[in-house]
């Protein structure tokens, strides 16, 4: 019984906390210090002053990566981002020798564009960028104050090019609200619409999404939710106090956003000829006992678009296995 592995071109593995865009089984399936926190008192945010606040991460990511070091990863990242790190460093004596050797490789961020709303307005900034030795890949992250320090709190790696930005005469761009409305959705009410193809193959609040690889994807897991001897039931998980939807309005009046949810998979023995399941790899290291039910537990990272003429696609997801009961 494997791990489902959303790999598509529109679901790129591993994003800040690995060098390569590696999707393995059970981890990532498809993503820093600050100028202000030091001095004490909260600086005008520019480009250069967000590059060093990605410059910091990138070096204790890297130097946390090559032992595991928790605590160190969480000086630099929070929220939910941190949760999926912690477990993909849990896992990773479950990986392959290849795959260990690639996730401790050193990265560094190229091609950097910041995106940096009015600090007065929002209290994050986002930030595009190529991994050093890989044109095709693009990440997307957010780094967001947590206790007067940028911690970066999402992350997701895609594919193309985002869409040109509202920028005021100030180099702002404009932070929008994740309950604002454009079109059918607004970008609070996206996670539920995703996870209806999971839970109902797009019968229900997933009717207001437009078709992408993404959602192929996750309807490809609803229909073969019964095989192999097992049912698979998929139900949408408990929010956490560090999801939110980091949203900025684009040029042709829609949005861009990259908002974070979760989900959870029942798995229950049908085949007569077993009764139980024997864990092993990723879920073996939450739970290895023999049990008729397993039930697993994923956070996500999903980049989306709105548009006031067209239904939201979502274009990118990073979901990780972080617990198995």
């Amino acid at each position: 019984m494997s791990l489902l592995v959303f790999a598509t071109a529109a679901a790129v593995a591993l994003t800040a906390c690995g060098s390569g865009n590696t999707n393995r089984q059970g981890s990532g399936r498809s993503v820093a210090g600050d100028s202000g926190a030091r001095s004490g008192k909260q600086e005008v945010l520019t480009d250069a002053a967000a590059g060093r606040i990605l410059d910091d991460y990138e070096k204790a990511n890297n130097k946390a990566n090559a032992t595991r070091d928790v605590k160190l990863l969480g000086s630099v990242e929070a929220g939910q981002l941190n949760v999926q790190s912690r477990a993909e460093y849990e896992q990773y004596e479950t990986w392959s020798e290849e795959e260990k050797k690639e996730y401790g490789e050193e990265f560094s961020y190229v091609d950097r564009h910041f995106y940096l709303p009015d600090p007065k307005r929002a209290s994050w900034f986002a930030v595009e960028a190529k991994y050093e030795g890989d044109d095709s890949t693009e990440t997307l992250m957010v780094f967001d104050r947590v206790n007067g320090k940028y911690k970066m709190m999402a992350a997701v790696d895609f594919e193309g090019d985002i869409p040109q930005a509202v920028v005021d005469k100030n180099g702002h761009v404009e932070a929008v609200a994740g309950s604002e409305r454009v079109g059918t959705l607004a970008p609070n009410e996206l996670a539920p619409a995703l996870n209806d193809f999971l839970e109902t193959g797009g019968k229900g609040a997933g009717k207001d999404l437009a078709t992408t690889d993404v959602t192929k994807n996750y309807l490809t897991f609803h229909r073969e939710r019964e095989a192999d001897g097992t049912t698979t039931t998929y139900r949408t998980g408990e929010p956490a106090g560090w999801w939110k939807a980091y949203s900025l309005r684009l040029a042709d009046g829609g949005v861009l956003t990259l908002f974070q949810n979760s989900y959870v998979t029942e798995y229950r023995m049908t085949a007569e000829s077993e009764t139980v399941f024997h864990p092993d790899g990723a879920r073996a290291v939450y739970d290895d006992t023999a049990r008729a039910l397993v039930v697993d537990e994923y956070q996500n990272q999903v980049l989306a678009t709105l548009t006031p003429s067209d239904k939201p696609k979502i274009l990118a997801t990073y979901d990780v296995l972080v617990d198995s009961r």
